[in-house]
């Protein structure tokens, strides 16, 4: 086992206190750092014996902090210097470093430095004129102090910067001159510095300085002309790019919005380019202080590879000038990336709508969001190669997202077409950005329908059991534009009843609908016998109308539609009652407890059985007036209906627990063969009845007794 002290070790060095270059970053949130003063260096001071004295500090409290008093100068003016020393525990610090060599390094460490009260003051210097010869309005010093060896370090790396300008700012003008935009940044092998001012800035007009330097900041490097600064700050970026998803072919154009932070300024007397994932963005436009647009045209060649990538703006100077950082290129990079996809629809709902106004359709599929815009219509079902394809309804879009457009037809505006005793086939087009267009595919054909056209055949009848659930086949024309439908039943009374499940559509004049349960409203139903209902009809959302209505009935003879409800007996019969079931055959037979219960109200469809305690099942094959035969599926085996003691029934939306028919032999075991042979007592759920099976049980029961009692007699006789 290893010792408790061996994992704080291990813990411990898991920690590099050697990566924090300041105070404040040595002892932020690491606990096991210590920074030390006089080395101007963060360690480990479980690792490392902290120098002795008061130039080690364990608390980001107590941190000395290190203030350049004035960041700029004026040409041909000397200025000095000035670090302030703050938050310095009992003058430690100042002490220190009034008893070390300080030196100030402008470029090269030529120039003494000394300590007066709070601060170190740096030897005068004169930056002359000469320097300006260029045209230049400013221009740029990295500016450091050593004391020994060692390099004092700021907490705000910015302070080693300092601006001499061209001309003296007053400060009421230089205050108003904080537009600019300063940026400092790290890569991994450079630091680099911006300073980018507009044309309305009083002190230096349009201005941009660059400064770039190893990680120490000891050694500045020259740049050509065709250098590209990538610029990563803060306070010069890419906000936002839209749409994040362009058609990757199809020959339209997608216009991009690109938000950058200062654009205004920094496009003042600079051409700029757009490019998206390698792909050029054509025609930058500039619309206000931070945004661009520009068009990005989607490839005419089909095996364009779909790609994504990010958004790079670049500033480039419009006139050649003498200075080389005018000269230098500006790229920005955006975060989010754009991707050159290709949308997909995968379906419509409703599948039909009417000639007139007012349909609100539901595209899904994928990437529905990309490009700018999207317009979808309904259009006449002719082959995607045809030319003149006619427009029958536009569609406006309301909204869209990823995986859905949601629009409003208007009124059709072609009905060339459209056949007024009849739907009329058409498709539903989507086209993104003027350019790929897709056709829902599911459904492939769209309907374009009239309301009320939709009909039920007359001299329909229709029965079902008590319990409901059982299948009602429904004909009649003009199906196809028919949804949300329920079948329903009216008593005697007027109630009304229809079964929870609507209805489902097969084609243009059949769909399946399923018996109500009218168990309530049926209580004089037996087993012999059926009671009729008055009418039955179905309500339905009719060729995408709003509200659902009842369906009429045509009428053939005068092909005409007539009321709603269909004036014709709805016949409920019992459910039905199984006694037993045996296996025959290798089938599952079951027996019914009465002949005229079997085959009423519903088919071979309605009936499912399902093994109870057993593994495997059975399919539902035929249907008599005395039984059901159920033939066993491929998975279930012979010993699996060998052992089959229970079986559930199910009847539309009725249940029914069934045991095996069993044949029990008894025998008193004495010499002969008086024995007696009976069926045993079957007790059916269904219907909550049990019935007897065999006449012949009455009398065997009898039997039984009558010779328990005679042999208990003899047993007492021979006592006593």
């Amino acid at each position: 086992m290893l010792p408790s002290n061996s994992l704080e070790a291990d813990s411990i060095t898991e920690i590099d206190c050697s990566k924090s270059n300041t105070c404040m970053k040595c002892l932020n949130n690491k606990p096991l750092c210590s920074w030390s003063i006089e080395l101007q260096s963060c360690f480990n001071t479980k690792v490392l014996q902290a120098p002795r004295g008061n130039l080690t500090v364990n608390n980001e409290k107590h941190c000395p902090r290190f203030t350049v008093v004035n960041k700029s100068s004026v040409a041909g003016v000397s200025f000095k210097y000035t670090i302030r020393i703050s938050n310095d525990l009992k003058g430690a610090v100042t002490s220190f470093l009034n008893s070390s060599t300080i030196t100030c390094c402008i470029e090269s460490c030529d120039f003494r430095g000394s300590v007066i009260d709070d601060s170190i003051v740096c030897a005068a210097i004169r930056t002359p004129w000469s320097y300006f010869a260029d045209g230049s309005r400013a221009m740029i010093s990295y500016i450091y102090v050593m004391f020994g060896d060692k390099k004092l370090q700021f907490d705000n790396d910015a302070d080693h910067y300092y601006i001499i300008y061209d001309r003296d700012c007053a400060a009421s003008a230089a205050a108003a001159a904080d537009d600019c935009a300063t940026c400092l940044w790290n890569d991994r092998f450079y630091k680099h510095y911006l300073k980018w001012c507009p044309t309305g800035n009083p002190c230096t007009g349009s201005y941009q300085i660059y400064d770039k330097r190893d990680l120490d900041g000891d050694k500045k490097f020259l740049f050509s002309d065709d250098d590209v600064v990538r610029v990563r700050c803060a306070e010069i970026n890419i906000l936002s790019v839209r749409p994040l998803y362009a058609p990757r072919t199809g020959g339209g154009t997608t216009t991009l919005t690109i938000t950058v932070r200062n654009h205004r300024m920094l496009v003042e007397n600079r051409t700029v380019t757009v490019a998206v994932a390698g792909r050029r963005c054509k025609d930058p436009v500039t619309y206000d202080n931070q945004t661009i647009t520009c068009s990005l045209l989607q490839s005419s060649i089909t095996s364009a590879v779909a790609a994504a990538g990010p958004v790079e703006v670049v500033y480039a100077s419009s006139l050649s000038s003498a200075r080389p950082s005018q000269n230098k290129r500006f790229t920005l990079t955006s975060f989010e990336t754009v991707g050159f996809v290709d949308p997909e629809t995968t379906s419509v709902r409703p599948t039909c709508g009417s000639i007139s106004s007012g349909i609100t359709l539901t595209v899904r599929g994928s990437f529905l969001d990309i490009g700018n815009a999207v317009r979808v219509s309904v259009v006449a079902n002719i082959s995607e190669s045809e030319v003149g394809e006619t427009v029958l309804m536009t569609c406006d879009t309301v909204s869209r997202d990823r995986h859905t457009i949601v629009c409003r037809t208007s009124a059709a505006v072609r009905r060339n077409n459209y056949n007024a005793t009849g739907a009329s086939s058409a498709r539903v087009k989507v086209q993104f950005d003027g350019g790929p267009i897709k056709y829902v595919q599911n459904p492939a054909s769209w309907t374009l329908c009239t309301i009320g056209e939709s009909a039920l055949d007359a001299g329909q009848t229709y029965g079902g059991t008590v319990s409901g659930g059982t299948l009602v086949a429904v004909r009649g024309v003009r199906f196809s534009c028919v949804s949300n439908a329920h079948f329903y039943v009216h008593d005697r009374n007027g109630a009304k009843y229809q079964h929870a499940t609507g209805c489902r559509v097969v084609n243009d004049t059949y769909m399946e609908c399923r018996s109500p349960d009218m168990r309530r409203a049926s209580s004089a139903v037996d087993v012999a016998t059926a009671v009729g209902f008055p009418d039955f009809g179905v309500r339905a959302l009719d060729c995408g109308e709003g509200r659902v209505s009842d369906l009429p009935v045509l009428q053939p003879q005068q092909q005409r539609l007539s009321a709603t409800a269909v004036h014709s007996p709805f016949s409920v019969y019992a459910d039905p009652v199984y006694v037993d079931f045996e296996i025959r055959d290798g089938a599952v037979v079951i027996s019914s407890g009465h002949p005229s219960s079997l085959g009423q109200g519903y088919v071979v469809g309605d009936v499912a059985v399902r093994f109870l305690n057993s593994t495997g099942g059975c399919r539902v094959t035929s249907l008599s007036r005395h039984e059901i035969i159920c033939v066993p599926n491929s998975t279930t085996t012979a010993t699996v209906l060998n052992q089959l003691r229970r079986i559930v029934v199910t009847v539309g939306g009725y249940e029914c627990d069934v045991q095996k028919k069993s044949i029990n032999a008894w025998d008193d075991g004495r010499s002969g063969s008086r024995s007696l042979l009976f069926t045993s007592v079957t007790f059916s759920c269904c219907s909550g009845v049990a019935i007897v099976s065999g006449a012949v049980l009455l009398f065997a029961v009898g039997v039984l007794l009558f010779r328990v009692i005679t042999k208990n007699r003899y047993v007492i006789s021979a006592d006593t």
